[in-house]
């Protein structure tokens, strides 16, 4: 969702921290693909963080989103 909201600093916090302890950051690490994104995008559009923005989440949304964290996580790699 930081992705999402171009909160860019504090996703970028955020990632460095999670690899610094071993949390998943990219899909490889759930054990997912691009083309599992619709399962994937499924389960996050039923989660808490997506129901209480001032705004309605998308899938395409969050499908941008996870594909530009895939390439930060290229570049960080």
């Amino acid at each position: 969702m930081l992705t999402i909201d171009k909160q860019y600093a504090e996703r970028d916090t955020l990632y460095k921290f999670s690899r610094s302890i071993g949390l998943p950051t990219r899909l490889a690490d759930i054990h997912a693909k691009a083309e599992d994104l619709a399962k994937v995008t499924a389960k996050a559009l039923v989660g808490i963080d997506v129901r209480v923005y001032s705004y309605t989440v998308t899938e395409q949304m969050i499908v941008d989103g996870i594909m530009e964290l895939e390439a930060y996580d290229e570049k960080m790699r």
